[in-house]
């Protein structure tokens, strides 16, 4: 294990880092050099590889390779932290941040018990506050963002209405302690962007493995852990065809939830994607393989997966538009029983982008000029690429 300690020359770091050695670690160290000669350490003693180099001025390739931080570098309570505080300030308090930043860039993680660590920075922090500046900035941003949310929810998009329209009439529709679950395809990003959340438990959304097919289980667990809350269950066309047949057990045990399935007759998010690499939303639209061109290119499949949650025993209200959708919802509130309300949204109408990059390698090699000129782009953009871990 590589260590990296900071005031290997201290007063402390000169016991700390001889120590560590003996006991086979690794040990890099960090100090201004104010004692060149290590007049701290005793003679024949081991003295680690040690950058010469102030903790203001320390760089995220200083911590590569490095496991764990030992950190000790600051100017002490003696007379040399008193005769310029602000210094003392920048170096103790800002360097400290500083490093902690930098730390976690690398992925060098805390390593503590987390309900003694929890109680000692709870009394750390009790009374503090962000700076005003900070907070007026953070302020702004939010009113700015929530402008954006605004106008994606009403957006008045025709002839179907935008996936982000139907969320905004979710949202309306929710309670302040009714619950959003999600797991897959489009939706768990647009909902990271666009839902209003007023309840630590009012969102449950799934990012981690796409889950395709938790909607509506994960709802009905939700629903039995906090059954006085209305589960708002948002899921769909790809991802309702993997597991849509916990409505039967939702039916079955009376465990009462709204389930909104949004069809838009294809994979939204993969087609994005592949549109994206320059593949041109290749098997992304649920249509007939054509006779001709042998691709699925044909018409629209008849999927009626409206008729499906009936036939599953759901009572289904169907919505054509933002305002029927309304309507929908504000009866299936009011029902004792499970209720799908189904509507169709425009896969093609995204949600308002963000200025994150998806590192998703494009083919080096391909007859598609869109393929081509997607490579060229992920070139450009692997450039800028910051790596953090």
């Amino acid at each position: 294990m590589r260590i990296f300690v900071t005031g290997t020359e201290g007063y402390l770091g000169s016991l700390l880092a001889p120590e560590l050695v003996r006991r086979g670690y690794e040990v890099i160290g960090l100090d201004t050099g104010y004692y060149k000669e290590r007049m701290l350490y005793r003679n024949g003693e081991i003295t680690p590889l040690t950058l010469a180099k102030d903790l203001r001025h320390l760089e995220a390739d200083d911590l590569k390779g490095i496991d764990a931080i030992v950190h000790m570098a600051e100017l002490s309570n003696d007379p040399a932290g008193q005769l310029a505080p602000h210094i003392t300030y920048e170096i103790n308090h800002k360097g400290s941040v500083r490093l902690a930043e930098l730390a976690k860039h690398a992925g060098i993680s805390v390593v503590a018990d987390a309900r003694q660590t929890l109680e000692e920075l709870a009394e750390a922090l009790r009374g503090w506050s962000v700076d005003p500046e900070y907070r007026a900035a953070a302020t702004r941003a939010r009113n700015e963002w929530d402008a954006i949310v605004e106008r994606a929810y009403t957006l008045g998009h025709a002839p179907l209405p935008a996936q982000s329209e139907v969320i905004g009439a979710v949202n309306e529709a929710a309670g302040p302690r009714d619950v959003v679950v999600c797991a897959a395809g489009s939706m768990p990003g647009d909902l990271h962007k666009l839902w209003r959340t007023r309840d630590p438990k009012g969102y449950h959304v799934e990012y981690g493995f796409s889950c395709m097919g938790y909607e509506i289980a994960g709802g009905l667990g939700v629903k039995l852990a906090a059954p006085d809350r209305e589960v708002f269950v948002m899921v769909g066309d790809g991802s309702y065809l993997m597991l849509a047949q916990e409505l039967v057990t939702a039916v079955q045990e009376n465990v009462k939830l709204v389930v909104v399935l949004v069809q838009n007759h294809g994979f939204a998010s993969i087609g994005r994607l592949s549109e994206s690499l320059g593949s041109q939303r290749f098997g992304t639209s649920y249509r007939y393989r054509s006779q001709s061109s042998g691709r699925l290119d044909g018409g629209v499949l008849p999927v009626d997966l409206a008729a499906n949650a009936e036939s599953l025993g759901a009572h289904v209200l169907r919505a054509g538009t933002v305002d029927e959708l309304r309507v929908a919802l504000a009866k299936a509130k009011e029902s004792e029983h499970t209720t799908v309300v189904y509507v169709e949204a425009d896969a093609m109408e995204a949600g308002p982008d963000s200025e994150a990059w998806w590192d998703v390698p494009v083919a080096e090699v391909a007859e598609l000029d869109s393929t081509r000129a997607a490579r060229e782009h992920y070139e450009s953009e692997k450039k800028a690429q910051r790596m953090y871990l």
